[in-house]
């Protein structure tokens, strides 16, 4: 049998097939804008995309910081007390980031409110009858507080907006 026969001349072999194949989808793919993405807990955000921040800042006697959590929008979602370091902060900020998906809702305005053990959000009234939440850390400290609401829905709301800005958050020193 000649050389010939065995293979023809014109006909690839499989790799040489798979490697065209792989350059023509390479080439189609080229100029695209692909979002590679990373998994938070079941969700998915594209990388790159921020969905809250955390802005550092010095209290007004200038010897303490304090963080603030933002929306996209910019909006104030959550406030800490004041810390003594900043470092101190940082531990705060990956403590709400750390447990603010986790932890349950206990709800004090409830007449028989269960107590839930830590990390949890409590939701609660103020003197002005406006309905605020606080999330306490697995060591039972206060992490992060909201303003007064008009209504539960609006405090839950509240909750899980600072859960979705706790997905893939940036963090800013303002000071």
């Amino acid at each position: 049998m000649t050389e010939e026969k065995k293979n023809p001349p014109n006909k690839p072999s499989a790799l040489e097939l798979s490697t065209k194949k792989l350059l023509k989808l390479q080439n189609e793919l080229k100029g695209l804008a692909i979002l590679q993405v990373e998994k938070y807990d079941g969700d998915i955000i594209p990388e790159g995309i921020i969905t809250g921040k955390f802005e550092i800042e010095r209290t007004m006697d200038s010897k303490r910081w304090i963080f603030n959590l933002l929306t996209t929008t910019n909006n104030v979602i959550g406030e800490s007390r004041a810390y003594s370091s900043v470092s101190s902060v940082m531990n705060g900020i990956h403590s709400v980031i750390a447990n603010a998906k986790k932890a349950s809702i206990e709800d004090q305005t409830l007449k028989k409110a269960e107590i839930l053990s830590f990390p949890k959000w409590v939701i609660y009234l103020d003197n002005s009858e406006k309905f605020n939440f606080i999330l306490y850390a697995s060591n039972g400290n206060p992490v992060i507080h909201s303003h007064g609401y008009a209504n539960k829905v609006n405090c839950k709301k509240g909750i899980d907006s600072v859960i979705r800005a706790c997905k893939n958050p940036m963090i800013e020193k303002t000071y």
